[in-house]
């Protein structure tokens, strides 16, 4: 049920200077886990994104699916996966469709947020994304769950077990 299979990548987001929002989903419910957003696209935003989703959620010990960038192959990534036990899968070489769900989300959220604003600063970008995660988590219906939210599915499937 939730928190089984987790997607973890990142997106280049740009105010005059560049940021990189790295964000975990979970498959069950589409919901965003955790994410961070940074100036540099490194090993540690991906690091970081994990351990933030590691210590919401301290019990589960999801598999997380990546695809097979230098951050999810590299020596950090290992240790990082033996300190917490989750598992690791990983996308087959040039094969975009088995990261469908994050490159799903990174398109919503850049289709119906991103593309349709300037922002002045980085402040004013990092604000909307947080309110757009917010919206994606707790207001945007998903068809595919008879039109629940992903806070409201996860309730619901919480609530009957």
């Amino acid at each position: 049920m939730k928190n089984g299979v987790q997607m973890s990548r990142n997106s280049k987001l740009v105010t005059g200077r560049k940021k990189y929002l790295s964000a975990i989903i979970d498959l069950y419910d589409r919901s965003i886990v955790a994410y961070i957003l940074s100036s540099k696209n490194d090993n540690k935003l991906v690091m970081d994104t994990i351990k933030l989703a590691m210590k919401r959620n301290p019990k589960v010990k999801p598999v997380i699916h990546s695809d097979r960038g230098f951050q999810y192959t590299s020596h950090a990534y290992r240790d990082l996966k033996n300190k917490f036990g989750f598992k690791v899968s990983m996308s087959r070489v040039a094969k975009c469709l088995d990261n469908q769900p994050i490159e799903s989300f990174w398109g919503i959220l850049k289709a119906e947020y991103y593309y349709l604003h300037s922002f002045v600063s980085e402040k004013e970008l990092i604000r909307g994304i947080h309110n757009y995660i917010n919206f994606y988590q707790h207001e945007r219906i998903i068809t595919k769950f008879n039109s629940l939210t992903p806070s409201e599915y996860r309730n619901k499937a919480i609530n009957e077990a």
